[in-house]
C-alpha cells in the first residue's frame, strides 16, 4: 500500500481547477474583444460604403450596375442605398420613434399623488380618474405597467384582530383617567402620512 497524502491532491485538484477557470475567462474575454472589433470593423466597411455610394449618386452617378462596377461594392447593397437615397434623400437609417408613451410626465405626476393620497386606489379606479381629469383614453393596464415600472407594489391589506374585552376596557378606564386633562395642548399623532401645504 501507497502512502497517499489526501491534503496534496486536494491542494493539486485545487490548482488545477483554478488555472482552468482562469483559461476560460481569458477565452470568454478574447472572444469577447474579437466579437466587438469584429463588428465595429464591419460598421466601418458599411459606414464606408454607404457614404461611397452616396458621394456617386451626388456627382449624379445614378445606376446601381454602374456604381457596382465602380465601387465593387455588393449590387445588392447598392441597391438598397440608392432605394434610400431616392426615398428619404439620404443613407443614414432615421430612428423610428415608435408609439409614443401614454404615461407622460403629467399623468406620471397626477398618479403619485393619488396613490399617495389613497394607496389603496386600483389601476381601474386611476385609469377612470385620468380620463375623467385629462380627457384622454388610457387602459387600466397601461397604468398598472407604469406603476411595475416605477417598483410599486400591490398587497392585500393584512387583517386586523378585533377588540377582546379586556382591551375595551383597558381603553374605557384610560379614557375615563384623562377625561379632565387639558387637550388644546396635546397633538395626536400616528403612521398616517400627510402633506402640510
Amino acid at each position: 500500500m501507497h502512502n497517499v497524502d489526501h491534503n496534496y491532491i486536494i491542494t493539486m485538484i485545487n490548482s488545477i481547477f483554478s488555472k482552468w477557470i482562469f483559461c476560460i475567462k481569458c477565452f470568454v474575454y478574447h472572444v469577447t474583444f474579437l466579437f466587438t472589433t469584429f463588428a465595429k470593423m464591419v460598421n466601418v466597411k458599411f459606414e464606408a460604403q454607404k457614404q461611397t455610394i452616396k458621394h456617386y449618386w451626388n456627382i449624379g452617378i445614378r445606376s446601381a450596375k454602374q456604381i457596382h462596377e465602380i465601387t465593387s461594392i455588393p449590387l445588392h447593397t447598392v441597391e438598397y442605398n440608392l432605394k434610400k437615397l431616392r426615398e428619404i434623400g439620404d443613407v443614414e437609417y432615421k430612428q423610428r420613434i415608435g408609439r409614443l408613451p401614454k404615461v407622460i410626465q403629467e399623468i406620471s405626476h397626477m398618479i403619485g399623488q393619488n396613490i399617495r393620497c389613497n394607496n389603496t386606489i386600483s389601476t381601474r379606479q386611476l385609469a377612470i380618474k385620468i380620463e375623467n381629469i385629462k380627457d384622454i383614453s388610457i387602459d387600466h393596464t397601461t397604468v398598472w405597467r407604469y406603476m411595475k415600472k416605477k417598483e410599486y407594489s400591490s398587497s392585500v391589506p393584512l387583517a386586523t384582530p378585533m377588540l377582546t374585552d379586556r382591551h375595551i376596557e383597558m381603553r374605557k378606564s384610560w379614557a375615563q383617567a384623562h377625561m379632565n386633562d387639558n387637550w388644546n395642548q396635546t397633538i395626536f399623532t400616528d403612521e398616517t402620512a400627510f402633506d402640510l401645504f
